[in-house]
């Protein structure tokens, strides 16, 4: 495979954690190019909320992340929705040691729930 997606959303604190935890994934899963999209409301009680909307690369992400990080375990409510795009230069083998290592490590920081889908390889690139 060329592509993998990971997605995390839902409501609640567990959600939150749940991207957290991602990413702090990213940078154990190997060689590939990482992009997110994340929409994110956290609320604070007292009428309070913080909202954001981010699309971009892993670089521009780690920045966004220190403050969301952060905001997010002080929150009292949370609704979140991340995609991670990992975009691999070579063919991702489901049996490979990469593809083990990124589910090891997912499996390891105790993500929860996650919805991954991947995106096959063409069969030219294959032959070629």
């Amino acid at each position: 495979m060329k592509r993998l997606f990971i997605r995390v959303e839902g409501p609640g604190k567990n959600a939150a954690t749940a991207v957290r935890s991602l990413g702090l994934a990213i940078p154990q899963m190997g060689k590939a190019k990482f992009t997110l999209d994340q929409n994110m409301v956290l609320e604070f009680g007292n009428s309070e909320s913080f909202k954001v909307t981010f699309a971009g690369s892993w670089d521009r992400y780690k920045r966004v992340k220190t403050l969301t990080d952060e905001l997010s375990k002080e929150a009292s409510n949370a609704n979140v929705k991340l995609v991670l795009r990992a975009e691999f230069d070579s063919d991702l083998d489901v049996g490979g040691d990469q593809f083990t290592m990124i589910r090891d490590v997912l499996e390891s920081l105790g993500i929860g729930k996650i919805a991954v889908e991947a995106v096959p390889s063409s069969p030219e690139a294959s032959d070629g």
